[in-house]
């Protein structure tokens, strides 16, 4: 997880001037982001921090708005909720934010509707998530998700030590960036901007990873090691040559949507 400072430098990357009104925090753990979003535009009148987890809003994220916000913590607005079924009315929350939480979605298509549903005409949708380049290959999807969580991430987060947990058990999903616009296209909102956050990268990262460029079926003849180099990984390196990206301590898409009026 991202300490308090990391999240407000992670913040200040979204390419937007100002936020206001009412918003809502998908997804919101102990609405770190929540306190984030307030603490850079005090334009924002209120923010439901929506969480599944009941611990969270009734115990949790009350103290964190407190001890980070003081007086403006009444701001934050606790919502004990799934972002699949929002208890708010049609058109009436001028913005959304997430970080990290919508690539849990069991089903982005529901998930994308509702919040549609609750944004107003124009309202925006701002994401802080993880993707992955189009060349991302089935094999790598799969071996990703079948990836077993350390035992150190087991105690973190209050698991059995004993128990064996994938990542696709705990509700991960890896999607592509092409996947992520589809989604957003066929739920009624335009992608105005994308912008990625991307660790810094070694020389020795980019040479081994320029082998990508050959294709697989040569790769084999060099052996078993060279051929498992991901297609994708150069494509990663170049992100963090483009001017849309920012260096950070770990990779994140930044995806800045807008509801559009004439959906559906």
């Amino acid at each position: 997880s991202l300490s308090w400072q990391d999240l407000q430098t992670l913040f200040s990357f979204i390419p937007i001037k100002n936020l206001s009104g009412v918003g809502m925090d998908l997804g919101a753990g102990t609405a770190l982001l929540s306190a984030a979003a307030i603490r850079r535009f005090p334009s924002i009148k209120k923010l439901y921090a929506i969480e599944i987890v009941d611990g969270y809003p009734n115990k949790i994220i009350p103290k964190v708005a407190d001890e980070l916000l003081g007086q403006s913590s009444a701001k934050i607005i606790p919502v004990i909720g799934s972002f699949d079924d929002i208890e708010l009315p049609n058109n009436s929350i001028d913005f959304a934010i997430e970080i990290h939480s919508l690539h849990h979605s069991h089903d982005l298509n529901t998930t994308l509707s509702e919040v549609y549903r609750v944004l107003k005409p124009g309202g925006r949708l701002i994401c802080l998530d993880r993707s992955h380049p189009n060349s991302y290959t089935e094999e790598q999807r799969t071996k990703a998700l079948n990836t077993e969580y350390s035992k150190e991430f087991l105690k973190n987060n209050g698991y059995p030590l004993d128990v064996k947990m994938t990542r696709k058990d705990n509700g991960e999903h890896e999607h592509r960036i092409g996947e992520w616009n589809n989604y957003f296209s066929f739920n009624g909102f335009s992608v105005n901007k994308i912008k990625f956050a991307c660790k810094p990268r070694k020389l020795r990262w980019l040479l081994i990873h320029s082998l990508a460029l050959i294709p697989l079926k040569y790769r084999k003849y060099f052996g078993k090691k060279m051929s498992s180099i991901p297609r994708s990984g150069l494509d990663v390196y170049l992100r963090t040559l483009r001017k849309e990206s920012e260096v950070f301590k770990r990779d994140y898409t930044i995806f800045v949507c807008e509801k559009n009026q004439k959906h559906g």
